[in-house]
């Protein structure tokens, strides 16, 4: 049994001890007298714990974000300005520089369909889908108008172009603030000025000079040229004449004039024209106003006489007997028998 002094610790009775009521008093305000509930200790102790979790996993959280969220201007970038020319359907490119494509730089990628592609001070190498490639010069913008398998148009709006083709006839286009060139099969140079005149020159096989509008037909508004010639683009939106790439300089003057006024620069084409250049004149009588065209074809006749001994009024009357003429001369000039 305790002593009788120390029952007081334990049911209160019994003498009091001064160190004990002290000791009483301080623990007084701790004092607890509900009963003892573990489980919700429990509980709330491993609530204390998740809590602490929850709050570490919510700072790593924010310190990853911080890490690796793009700028402002990078996510403006992917949300509102995605990159047109990361690829899908277009014709791809690669360039030696920074160009611009859809006015976004970039060194490669794909030219989209109504997409523009601007070289600035670079060069660039365009695939023309899996026919051919072009390369494209400093200063030099196009647009890809079309692709399909029935047809490729780009339009070239300023600048120099060298495209290579291995294709059908009338595969692939180029429009210009100036002619629609069409590729029959060849490779050419084709450059367009600010002003929207330009120049081709053909190294191999043919092309075809039209008016936009002309649909490819239509007289005073087609011309062929073939390799080894070349021509003028003209601001009135229209092919000028075709040019052996050795024409006298006469020649050129004249064809320079004619261009600048079809109604009086006829007679200096004629009067410089050699036997060498027949085609050239064969092409004047596809061009000129009909009211010039007979003494057009009997200038021809002098330069390369027409086959199976047609005449002029036959020519004149009957379009295949011209374009039996034409084929003559075409084949002369290629054979080297001008």
């Amino acid at each position: 049994m305790s002593k009788p002094e120390d029952d007081y610790l334990w049911d209160g009775s019994g003498p009091e001890d001064p160190e004990v009521a002290r000791l009483e008093a301080l623990l007084a305000p701790l004092r607890h007298t509900a009963p003892l509930d573990e489980v919700r200790l429990r509980r709330g102790r491993g609530r204390r714990i998740l809590g602490a979790a929850a709050v570490l996993a919510v700072a790593a959280a924010a310190v990853t974000l911080v890490l690796v969220w793009p700028r402002a201007d990078e996510r403006i970038g992917a949300i509102v300005r995605p990159n047109p020319c990361a690829g899908g359907e277009g014709f791809a490119f690669t360039a030696a520089g920074s160009v611009a494509c859809n006015d976004r730089s970039v060194a490669r990628g794909t030219l989209p369909v109504k997409g523009t592609l601007d070289t600035l001070a670079s060069e660039a190498e365009l695939a023309i889908a899996d026919i051919g490639v072009a390369k494209l010069f400093a200063g030099t913008r196009v647009r890809l108008d079309r692709t399909s398998v029935e047809r490729h148009e780009l339009y070239l709006e300023r600048g120099r172009m060298h495209a290579r083709v291995i294709a059908p006839p009338r595969l692939f286009a180029v429009g210009t603030p100036s002619a629609h060139v069409t590729d029959l099969g060849c490779e050419y140079t084709l450059e367009i000025r600010p002003d929207g005149s330009g120049s081709i020159v053909v190294q191999s096989g043919k092309v075809e000079l039209a008016s936009p509008g002309s649909g490819g037909s239509g007289a005073g508004h087609v011309v062929v040229v073939y390799a080894g010639m070349r021509a003028n683009l003209l601001p009135g939106r229209r092919p000028g004449l075709p040019l052996v790439e050795d024409s006298n300089p006469r020649l050129v003057a004249a064809c320079g004039a004619w261009e600048r006024d079809p109604e009086q620069g006829v007679d200096e084409v004629l009067a410089a024209a050699g036997p060498a250049e027949a085609i050239t004149v064969a092409s004047l009588a596809e061009l000129a106003a009909p009211a010039d065209r007979r003494r057009i074809l009997e200038r021809l006749a002098q330069l390369s006489s027409p086959p199976q001994q047609l005449t002029v009024d036959q020519v004149l009357e009957e379009p295949a007997f011209f374009r039996m003429w034409m084929l003559d001369v075409v084949t002369r000039f290629q054979a080297g028998t001008r």
